[in-house]
């Protein structure tokens, strides 16, 4: 076991060490600051509708590497790179060990691209592939934080690219954790639940009535309807963040 993993099994430890603030912060303080920042790293994603064209793992952790570019300083990186080989358990799921993310996400992200990233499919076919994909990759879970925040935009790219309109940020969090934990669990992996959170989420192929996320991102950060303000001024309140491309 690396030193870099004992030190993260101890969240004094991991507050005080392996982030970008004063290691004087404390867990309330960091749990805030960081929820906030990235909140506006994902409004940042979805104002610019950034491109992912390969829609593989590198682009998987660019996302996180753009979200978590002022918290961590291993943003972008999984557990296998930072020497965290063994696995890591959350309840009734065992999340992919360290030492096996490459292959696992090897395997995941070809046979995505196999099935032309869930283009041209029936309702009930998209719904269930785009609920097996989902599972996977939160079966990989290759990061030490933040893989949930990661998935989704990665998810969301995922279901626009196949001319579905989904907003996966509107679900309520209990559904959405507990639905991951079904449909990841050890013992008994079950799809329902989360294949009937997408179902009620989709609002069908080539809609007209797509999900606005700009509109959502705006009344959930209290800022001017875009009636009100310009993208670029909206650009400009988050500028003090800084700029990085993906």
């Amino acid at each position: 076991m690396s030193e870099y993993f004992e030190s993260l099994m101890s969240d004094q430890e991991y507050f005080k060490k392996r982030n970008k603030f004063s290691a004087e912060i404390s867990a309330e303080n960091f749990e805030r600051i960081s929820s906030e920042i990235s909140s506006f790293r994902l409004l940042e994603l979805h104002l610019s509708e950034a491109k992912f064209e390969k829609m593989d793992f590198a682009d998987f952790k660019s996302i996180h590497r753009y979200i978590f570019q002022d918290i961590y300083w291993w943003a972008g990186r999984d557990r296998g790179e930072l020497g965290l080989f063994p696995a890591m358990g959350k309840g009734q799921t065992v999340f992919t060990a360290g030492r096996d993310i490459d292959r696992d996400a090897e395997r995941i992200f070809r046979d995505l691209k196999e099935k032309n990233f869930l283009k041209n499919l029936r309702r009930d076919e998209f719904v269930h592939e785009f609920a097996k994909i989902f599972a996977q990759i939160n079966k990989l879970h290759p990061f030490r934080e933040g893989n949930g925040r990661a998935t989704r935009i990665f998810l969301t790219k995922l279901a626009k690219d196949a001319g579905c309109a989904l907003n996966l940020d509107i679900i309520p969090k209990d559904e959405w954790n507990a639905a991951s934990a079904k449909a990841v669990n050890a013992k008994c992996p079950d799809l329902k639940p989360f294949e009937a959170l997408i179902a009620d989420n989709l609002l069908g192929k080539h809609s007209a009535k797509r999900a606005n996320l700009r509109q959502w991102f705006r009344r959930k950060f209290c800022l001017k309807s875009a009636k009100s303000q310009s993208e670029a001024q909206l650009r400009e309140n988050i500028k003090p963040l800084g700029k990085k491309q993906i």
